[in-house]
């Protein structure tokens, strides 16, 4: 059974380090927005049940 899935495009308006955090990750501040653009996904769900790309 053939899936398909847009991901969308999303732009970084601003991004900042705002820190580090103790368990190494950092905080950030940032905006975004989600553009009408993208990419078209496109799976194929074998009789086992599992997800392939398609050929």
């Amino acid at each position: 059974m053939p899936l398909s899935f847009t991901s969308p495009c999303k732009l970084n308006l601003f991004l900042y380090i705002t820190g580090k955090r103790e368990d190494g990750y950092h905080n950030l501040q940032t905006l975004f927005t989600i553009l009408n653009y993208g990419d078209v996904l496109h799976f194929d769900v074998t009789d086992d049940g599992k997800i392939d790309p398609p050929n």
